[in-house]
């Protein structure tokens, strides 16, 4: 089934789960003293060697437990462990040498044993991934159970538990007997028993050998701390309980063995863990900066995905709802899988809408990781559909303004321009028709005012939009430019030739913004060189003066500035101004082409 999640995550326990965390946690620690003072022997005792290890694995079960309870609020793997902590505290009275409690550990021992193989394989999720995993724990539990149910009232000692909990020397009798009998065959029923839970044991450390073999990077780095620490325990559990049960006292090294082990399978768990959430935090660093500045689309962020989890199933799916389905990286419809036992689907949801889907290792079911990633991943995609909508509309408004500048100036030119002339004409002829002198003084007069009139709809309708910069180009318009700045400007080109009218338009202005700023600030001895150069990619201009310099920080930038980067960034270009008081001002302004 479909694992979904909100965007954004919130990952806090609610307070119910966090009571109940505590509970068990208080539990535990309490079961950790019991278990350090010999509850199963009367009168209780001082902490030894080995009550004190019993004691820490049991705590060592309890605190890791309830650490992924409280890091994983929606997963039952931290409560399946930190009961099996508290099933263990119950299990350590097999080292009772008081009759009833050994023979009630020892039967707790048995089911802890098939609990801890279900544990180990389910490691880090709430159940088993594989057919073949159930069918092993399955087994397991199915064959220990009746050999058990045979077992408990028919011999007189119970089979021997493994080195943490042993009771020797001088183990007591089977407190459940309930018939007295010398077959030989009911003798060897505790034998087989042992032989069953040791082979089930090596049987699980087998499959987390095929797990840790996995294609996906994640799979292994949380199963492989676990794959030795269980495969240590179940090869010295088997040992040691086959050599106990048959009368052998097993060799000290062995025993010191087998409770590391079995002390360091928790920890093992923690550790596992801990490596996949500093995995999963530097693949999420890893895609945040990966893109840096780049618009992320759903095939660039899968293949990022993909690489930093080392995960070749994973896949990427995009809700689309005009079709009401999900598209792949490429954009074609694509059918989410079934939950398996080698891949799962987590899929995001915002106000119970589809957004997105993740497709990827099994392993990763349950952990939060997918969850995480999958969730911002939409958020660079929306980002990037956020900065491609902005620079699309300040496109629009560019090319809107630009085609109001040329009306503009078309009807200056056509409209107003052309009338004011036309009276300059008229004027001229009553002023040649008339005899009297002081009208025709005033005529001419008015005609001068005319003509001043039409010389300033002139100017306004270069600054509009100017004539040359339609007419023959980028390069010419800045050097009109130039030709007028009160502060010597030397233009430089490098293969510039024709560009599209918004671009020219933009860095024309851009730069004339720049030169007027040198002119007013750079200071009277100040030269300027303006230099455009353009190839298949991008158009860079650069306008530098050797002045007196001014601060460049944000805050100090002026409106000139400001106006000449929104100008810039509408045709999708950037703006860099180094400047230092003393050392001149270079501005750089850089407009991809095609």
């Amino acid at each position: 089934m479909a694992t979904a999640v909100a965007a954004p995550i919130e990952t806090h326990a609610r307070p119910q789960h966090a009571v109940l965390v505590g509970a068990l946690a208080f539990l535990g620690a309490a079961a950790t003293v019991f278990v350090a003072l010999h509850v199963g022997d009367t009168p209780l005792r001082a902490p030894d060697t080995y009550s004190t290890l019993r004691a820490l694995g049991v705590a060592f079960y309890v605190a890791v437990g309830s650490y992924t309870s409280w890091r994983r609020p929606a997963a039952r793997f931290g409560f399946y462990l930190t009961l099996s902590g508290l099933v263990f505290a119950i299990a350590t009275l097999t080292a009772s040498h008081h009759q009833l409690p050994h023979s009630i550990g020892r039967v707790v021992f048995a089911a802890f044993s098939v609990t801890l193989a279900y544990i180990l394989l389910a490691f880090p999720h709430d159940r088993l991934a594989s057919r073949l995993e159930r069918w092993v724990i399955g087994g397991l539990a199915l064959s220990s159970g009746a050999l058990w149910i045979v077992t408990i009232p028919l011999v007189p000692e119970l089979p021997a538990a493994g080195p943490l909990t042993d009771c020797s020397p001088g183990c007591p009798g089977n407190a459940f007997q309930l018939a007295s009998t010398g077959a030989h065959g009911l003798e060897v029923l505790a034998d087989v028993t042992s032989v069953v839970v040791g082979t089930g044991l090596i049987a699980v450390a087998a499959l987390l050998f095929y797990k840790s073999r996995a294609p996906a990077r994640l799979r292994r780095r949380l199963v492989g701390p676990l794959l030795l620490c269980a495969s240590v325990q179940a090869a010295t559990y088997a040992v040691f309980s086959v050599m106990r049960q048959f009368g052998t006292a097993p060799p000290q090294p062995l025993r010191n063995l087998g409770i590391a082990a079995a002390l360091a399978v928790p920890v093992a768990m923690l550790v596992g863990q801990l490596r996949g959430n500093f995995m999963a935090a530097t693949s999420l660093g890893q895609l945040v900066v990966r893109v840096g500045g780049e618009a992320v689309t759903p095939s660039l962020a899968e293949e990022i995905l993909r690489r930093a989890l080392g995960d070749p199933l994973l896949r990427f799916a995009l809700w689309d709802p005009s079709r009401q389905t999900y598209l792949d990286a490429d954009g074609d419809p694509f059918d989410l899988p079934e939950d398996d036992e080698t891949v799962n689907v987590t899929l995001v949801e915002r106000d119970g809408r589809h957004i997105a889907a993740l497709i990827h290792d099994a392993s990763l079911a349950g952990s939060g990781v997918a969850e995480g990633l999958a969730a911002t991943s939409v958020l660079l995609l929306e980002n990037t559909g956020l900065v491609e909508e902005l620079q699309a509309s300040r496109r629009r408004i560019v090319t809107s303004a630009q085609q109001e500048r040329l009306h503009l100036e078309r009807d200056l030119h056509d409209g107003a321009q052309q009338r004011l002339f036309a009276v300059q004409l008229k004027l001229e002829a009553a002023r040649e028709g008339t005899e009297d002198p002081a009208l025709a003084k005033e005529l001419q007069e008015i005609a001068g005012d005319a003509a001043a009139a039409v010389a300033e709809l002139r100017s306004l309708a270069q600054g509009i939009y100017p004539t040359v910069l339609r007419e023959r180009g980028l390069v010419d318009a800045l050097s009109s430019v130039a030709r007028t700045a009160a502060t010597p400007v030397q233009v430089v080109s490098r293969d510039v030739g024709r560009m599209a009218p918004e671009v020219e338009e933009a860095v024309y202005f851009s730069a004339s913004e720049a030169v007027q700023n040198a002119t007013k600030h750079a200071g009277g001895s100040a030269q300027v060189v303006l230099t455009v150069e353009a190839n298949e990619f991008a158009l860079e201009t650069i306008v530098e003066d050797d002045g007196c310099g001014f601060d460049p920080r944000p805050g100090a930038n002026g409106m000139g500035l400001v106006s000449i980067r929104d100008r810039i960034g509408a045709v999708g270009g950037t703006v860099e101004i180094a400047s230092e008081i003393g050392a001149g001002t270079t501005v750089r302004m850089l407009v991809p082409l095609g």
